[in-house]
């Protein structure tokens, strides 16, 4: 994993929040709250930090990321987790962290910014799928959204969350091979 210069950002939660502008000086405030939320480094290709899925579960979404990479060299990165509700009130904080954390742990290989990250965050019931800039050609913001609004959410919403999460990922690779 190397550097992810940019992102195309898609969220959509399974709730939303409204959100008001905020000042340079609260926004500097928020995001340096927000940094500290981020996890020091990833665990593998899938960093299922709130043991949403069974280990063997882990292996399977973790080799198929590896395959994909071994075939496109484009990297992807899915990460659960709890996130402090005092500190990720909106749409707009999830997608700050999210972004943030993907950069700072350089998902896509530098200069060809292709690397996909999807967090989902149990607690604040949201999920959002960060796109790198040499990859929004193959996966636009709109089709990201119909992956999760028509694959990932539905699994989700009847508790499936390996199925929602499979079935997105391959929706996604399907896009971006």
């Amino acid at each position: 994993m190397r550097h992810l210069l940019g992102f195309i950002v898609i969220s959509f939660g399974l709730s939303f929040s409204s959100c008001g502008q905020e000042n340079k000086t609260h926004n500097k405030e928020k995001n340096y709250a927000l940094s500290h939320l981020i996890p020091k480094q990833p665990i593998g290709w899938v960093s299922d930090f709130e043991h949403i899925f069974t280990e063997s579960e882990v292996n399977y979404l973790d080799s198929l990321i590896s395959i994909h990479k071994a075939n496109t060299t484009n990297e992807l990165s899915l990460v659960t987790l709890n996130l402090d509700t005092s500190s990720i009130k909106s749409p707009e904080d999830f997608g700050q962290f999210s972004l943030k954390m993907f950069n700072a742990w350089g998902i896509g290989e530098k200069g060809k910014n292709n690397g996909i990250g999807v967090l989902m965050s149990p607690n604040l019931k949201m999920i959002r799928i960060e796109i790198g800039y040499g990859l929004n050609i193959k996966l636009t913001d709109e089709e990201a959204k119909q992956i999760i609004d028509r694959i990932i959410i539905p699994e989700f919403k009847n508790g499936n969350y390996f199925i929602g999460i499979s079935k997105g990922l391959d929706a996604i690779f399907n896009e971006i091979k």
